[in-house]
């Protein structure tokens, strides 16, 4: 619950209460305040809520890079209406960043917002700007649901959420005065603009604010709205078998590969998928001392390949035991520690093609070695965010989950710190359905080839992991988790300081208030790890195995 301190401190949270049969909070900075100290107080002093009264968050020309913090700031905001009764009608997110395509830092997803409506709701709206300078926003298909890409206005739309169109005070007069009305048809202003709402067919509404007040002007014909559907059918995720010719060839390249010893287990897993026909091509890179035997791995095989230098230097992470998730453009070439891309597939034209868009075309590079739209999207606007500190992408991912935990063991890629994961990319959230039906069809063809491989897998998957930007990441195998509280019997751990010798004394791990982790043994404290981006994910073994 909000206490009266955290209230006193939201100066930045003003409700305007202007319009009839509307309230809005005006969030001044999404990225620099605490959401979880959030403001419905606020509203009481103005007037209570009728239930006809739509409640809005209004972002403005905000960026929402940190999604996280947003969610903090709705959660807060609607777990507080429980207060004041009665409700509000509908709720609605106002602001630029809704109409941001999805490869934007500062884009709003649509299915994220959903994914946070209460069920109570009876309507649930959003407000995206009208304004020339947002048209190409408007015809971007780039915004995404499942395997479908679309324009804002149909994503919303088809997620059942209702549209304002809103025009600020300086738009309004900048259209009144360069006389942008007088060529739309009607006699009246009114009439203009409803001719201008016509040009939108999924708006609901339109919201003008003048210097004489705010004004709302509705569809008057209802057979001029578009038919809504609160679900998007989508093509079920599921497991493809391989054809059964494949399936020999698919098991002599699994065994192989684990004993000749130049594929780690992740790009096992990846070879496996391409030689099974589930994946076009794939990159590793190999030391030259090691490429004779990879060479003579992949002619064995009768795979195709193609391969070029990489001098490329990296940035060590700290804390995360020999990975990186970075380049140093700026130190040059490295002298006598030359590597090769190497590009594996099962036709030579698609070898040499993935080669050919290295360093070129990096949304066509993906899409070849089959990463999702959605996930390639979201690599684009959450790339800047994850600079600020080594350029992992985890916590992101995690921030931008709609849902609860636990999540799918699918998706679980954290586990690459410790050995394999199902998906060599960064799903664009650990809910997404495309990348779980890509990991859920690498787990059924590790399953036929392996099934003892595959059991070991999905345990190591299922693990809870704990991740820290610095100070190391953690896996918990066979612990269980209850409402916050993960009991744990074992711990794995990618470097050794205090916070892995805690872990070690400790049974419990707690989620506090104030977001970090309490480590305790037996009702005894044993410390509390804070610090950047430390985020507890908790992952669930299906029992249909995806």
């Amino acid at each position: 619950m909000i206490t009266d301190a955290d209230i006193s401190l939201l100066t930045d949270f003003v409700p305007d209460l202007s319009a009839s049969g509307e309230v809005r909070i005006v969030v001044e900075d999404i990225e620099h305040r605490d959401g979880s100290r959030a403001l419905v107080r606020k509203l009481s002093q103005g007037r209570p809520f009728s239930p006809t009264t739509t409640l809005w968050l209004d972002l403005a020309t905000q960026p929402v890079s940190d999604w996280r913090a947003f969610r903090r700031t709705w959660e807060a905001v609607v777990a507080n209406l429980d207060e004041y009764l009665p409700r509000p009608a509908a709720l609605g997110v106002s602001g630029s960043a809704l109409l941001l395509p999805g490869n934007t830092a500062g884009h709003l997803s649509a299915e994220f917002l959903a994914a946070l409506m209460p069920k109570w709701a009876r309507q649930r709206w959003v407000g995206l700007p009208v304004d020339p300078a947002c048209a190409e926003y408007y015809l971007a298909s780039l915004h995404t649901i499942g395997l479908r890409s679309l324009r804002p206005l149909e994503a919303f739309s088809r997620l059942g959420f209702r549209i304002q169109g809103e025009i600020s005070n300086a738009q309004w007069s900048r259209a009144e005065e360069a006389g942008l009305l007088d060529a739309l048809p009607g006699h009246t202003k009114q009439q203009r603009l409803a001719s201008f709402l016509a040009f939108f067919p999924e708006v609901d509404r339109l919201r003008v604010q003048t210097q004489s007040g705010v004004h709302t002007l509705r569809r008057t014909t209802a057979s001029s709205r578009v038919r809504r559907s609160t679900a998007l059918s989508l093509p079920a995720s599921r497991s493809r078998r391989p054809p059964a010719s494949r399936g020999t060839r698919s098991s002599a390249v699994w065994l192989d590969s684990g004993t000749e010893g130049v594929f780690a287990d992740l790009e096992r897993i990846e070879l496996l998928m391409v030689v099974s026909g589930h994946k076009a091509v794939m990159r590793t890179s190999v030391r030259p001392e090691r490429w004779p035997r990879l060479r003579a791995f992949l002619d064995r095989h009768g795979l195709a390949w193609a391969s070029q230098a990489n001098t490329a230097r990296y940035l060590l992470d700290r804390g995360k035991g020999g990975w990186s998730n970075l380049l140093d453009d700026t130190s040059g070439k490295r002298p006598g520690r030359q590597e090769l891309f190497v590009y594996v597939a099962r036709e030579q034209r698609l070898a040499d093609q993935l080669l050919a868009l290295e360093g070129s075309d990096d949304d066509a590079f993906g899409a070849l070695l089959g990463y999702p739209q959605c996930c390639r999207l979201a690599f684009k606007r959450m790339f800047p965010v994850a600079l600020r500190h080594q350029g992992d992408l985890i916590p992101v991912v995690a921030d931008q989950t709609p849902g609860p935990q636990p999540w799918s063991f699918l998706l679980n890629i954290v586990s690459r710190y410790f050995g394999t994961a199902l998906l060599s990319f960064y799903p664009c959230s650990f809910s997404c359905t495309v990348a779980r039906g890509l990991a859920s069809t690498a787990f059924a063809e590790i399953a036929q080839v392996a099934p003892n491989d595959a059991s070991a897998i999905r345990s190591l998957l299922s693990a809870p992991c704990l991740y820290t930007e610095y100070q190391g990441i953690y896996a918990f195998p066979d612990a269980t988790w209850d409402d916050g509280f993960l009991r744990y019997y074992d711990v794995l751990m990618t470097t050794r300081n205090r916070i892995g010798a805690a872990l070690r004394e400790g049974s419990h791990l707690n989620v506090a208030h104030d977001g970090r982790l309490e480590i305790s043994n037996r009702g005894r404290s044993v410390g509390t790890i804070g610090g950047a981006n430390v985020r507890l994910m908790v992952f669930a073994a299906e029992e249909s195995g995806g």
